[in-house]
Parts: C-alpha cells; structure tokens; sequence
C-alpha cells in the first residue's frame, strides 16, 4: 500500500517510515522483511551502526526508488583523526550551509528526538545555523542530515545522489554540503559500504567497511598518520558475543582504493 499515486506524472510516492531498511527499533532480528529476507539482512553491519529516516517515491518511468533522508553512520576509530576531519570541513568557507527548512529533515528530527526537544532544536538551527549542544541522539561519528539516495536492481546497491550534507561528526556541528558518494552494496557474502567525502579538488576523505574492516585513506597526511601510528591492537575491538557481533578492525589503504571506487561512480557536484 501507498501513500499517494499521481497518475498524471505516473508516479508513486510513500512515506518512507522504516520499513525498507529494516529499523532494529521496530523489527526484531528475524522479523521477515519483504520476500523471504529477515530484517537483520538490511541493516546488519556489525559494529558498523546505520539507522536512517525519511521519505521514499517510486517512479514507474524509469523503475527506481529515490530516497531523501537523514542518516547516522556510527563507529569505532581514531578519534583524532575523525576530528581532523571536521576540523577541515569547518574550516572550509566555501562550502554551501544545509538547508534545516526542508519538511524530510524536519520529519525525520522529530522521529530521532522528543517532538518537543526537536521542535526546540529546529528552532535553533534555522535562528543561528547550529546548535547550541549536540544531543547525545544526533552523536555518532557522521550523522548526515541531507542525503538522497536511489536503489539500483542490476547492482543491488543504495547510491547516494548530488551534494552530501553533514550534520555533525561526533560532537562538532559540521551543517555544510559536501561534494561526495555514499554506496551501500547488499550481498550475500556481507554487505559492503563506501563513503567518499571531497571538500575540493585536493582535500577528500574515503571509507570502505566489509566484513568486519574498516578501510580509511585521505588526502590530508595527518589524518593518514594518525592510523598508520596506532599499534595494531589499539585499532580492533572484539564483538559482542550475545549478540553474534563479529570482531571489528580499522586500517588505512592506498589511495588506489579510493580511485578504484570513483571509477565506478558518477560524482554530482
């Protein structure tokens, strides 16, 4: 069942709610998704924690599915490093601020927090541009609040589409677009995700997560030192063995990744 359908434009349009991605909030690991698919097989990424929110619409012509949403993408790194991060895309004046009027992100914000402490919040952003504190909901390691995505069938993957919109990144209010590519691939053999995040031609940062690893490399040296110094046990944390997590390890990788994965993608600006 669907929301809304405008014949005229021959589109269809639902309200995203949670159930394509399988909301652990509200499924159980097991609660049979779809054809024969339980939800843990959509959002399952070990320690790698995904929740999403937003609205979906579907076009008949072409067949695809677009998805403008807000999504926190959380875990375990160097903190200093991902500090260097939002310290570089703070201090880049160029980039464009996001937009906090848009009704996706209002909706989604008072599905993460109280309706009441998002109203105040929303407030806040739209007055001075930032917040006052983050709240502890809204403080993972990349909470992005402007994001559309678009299901592709022959490549069974979610591809990001045009600018990025950071909302924050750990603590730090970010609130600025970003040229980027976020991919999120579903596999048998364990999901694959990517991130790739360009402030401009010379400063980027990329992420490749699968089974388990977590890959990172970028064009700013100190970032790319901070992992490489790190003693290898300081870069693992083992699973939750209640819940069948499996052990968890982060690394750098040559920059040929990042230019392996961007041969594949079509980058909006």
């Amino acid at each position: 069942k669907v929301d809304c359908v405008l014949r005229s434009k021959k589109r269809v349009i639902e309200f995203y709610g949670d159930y394509w991605h399988g909301n652990p909030k509200k499924y159980a690991p097991d609660d049979i998704i779809g054809i024969n698919r339980v939800a843990k097989d959509k959002w399952d990424f070990g320690q790698v924690k995904i929740e999403s929110y937003g609205n979906a619409s579907h076009f008949l012509i072409p067949d695809t599915t677009i998805f403008d949403m807000l999504m926190s993408i959380d875990f375990f790194f160097n903190d200093n490093a991902i500090d260097k991060m939002a310290d570089a895309i703070v201090g880049n004046a160029d980039l464009k601020p996001t937009d906090f009027s848009r009704p996706v992100f209002e909706k989604s914000m008072r599905e993460i927090l109280p309706k009441e402490q998002a109203d105040k919040l929303i407030s806040q952003l739209n007055l001075y541009g930032s917040l006052k504190k983050t709240p502890e909901e809204l403080r993972k390691t990349l909470f992005i609040n402007d994001l559309k995505m678009k299901w592709n069938k022959e490549t069974r993957s979610y591809t990001s589409m045009g600018k990025i919109g950071i909302g924050n990144i750990n603590k730090t209010q970010i609130n600025k677009l970003v040229t980027g590519k976020i991919e999120i691939i579903k596999k048998r053999g364990g999901d694959i995700l990517n991130i790739y995040l360009e402030l401009d031609q010379n400063n980027w940062y990329y992420f490749n997560y699968t089974r388990g690893t977590m890959l990172a490399v970028s064009s700013n040296e100190a970032f790319n030192t901070l992992i490489k110094d790190m003693k290898p046990d300081k870069r693992e944390k083992a699973g939750d063995k209640d819940k069948k997590e499996p052990n968890y390890y982060f690394n750098i990788c040559p920059p040929t990744k990042k230019i392996q994965f961007l041969r594949k993608q079509t980058i909006d600006e």
